[in-house]
C-alpha cells in the first residue's frame, strides 16, 4: 500500500472526483488497476457493518439515569399515541 500511496494521491489530484458516494465509487472503477491494494481496502472499509456495541452502552447509561416511573410513563405515552393514531377504542 504505501508504494501506491503517492501515484494514488496523483491520481486523486488530476481527477475531478465529488466527495460524495458516487464520485467516489466513479473514481474507485476508474482507478482499481492502478492501486488494487487500495481499492481493496476501501472495499473492506466500506462493507464493514457498525457494531451495536456503542447503542448498547447508551441504553445502558440511559437505564441508569431514568427512573422506574420515567420509563412507564415513557410507555404509557406512546401506547395511548398508537391507540390515538390507530384505533377507535382507548383502554
Amino acid at each position: 500500500m504505501a508504494g501506491e500511496l503517492p501515484a494514488l494521491l496523483k491520481l486523486y489530484e488530476r481527477s475531478n472526483c465529488e466527495y460524495d458516494p458516487s464520485g467516489l465509487l466513479k473514481f474507485w472503477c476508474e482507478n482499481c488497476q492502478r492501486a488494487p491494494a487500495w481499492v481493496e481496502a476501501a472495499r473492506i472499509f466500506v462493507l464493514c457493518q457498525p457494531s451495536s456495541g456503542a447503542a448498547e452502552r447508551g441504553f445502558s447509561v440511559w437505564r441508569t439515569t431514568i427512573t422506574d416511573q420515567q420509563t412507564t410513563t415513557l410507555e404509557d405515552r406512546q401506547k395511548l399515541t398508537v391507540q390515538l393514531a390507530y384505533s377507535r377504542e382507548i383502554e
